[in-house]
């Protein structure tokens, strides 16, 4: 899927399973902080508020 998704990135996290939240939450969690980033700065760009 991941190929198909422009744009997307792919993230292994090695040793886990099913439940990569609750096998490795530390590294699981900074990676959705991270990707939950993308869209804050997004929201607060000037081009995002409609400035020129």
């Amino acid at each position: 899927m991941h190929a198909l998704v422009k744009g997307s990135r792919l993230l292994w996290l090695s040793g886990t399973g099913h439940m990569p939240n609750l096998e490795q939450p530390e590294a699981f969690n900074a990676a959705l902080a991270d990707f939950l980033d993308q869209f804050s700065r997004r929201r607060s760009s000037p081009a995002a508020r409609g400035a020129p």
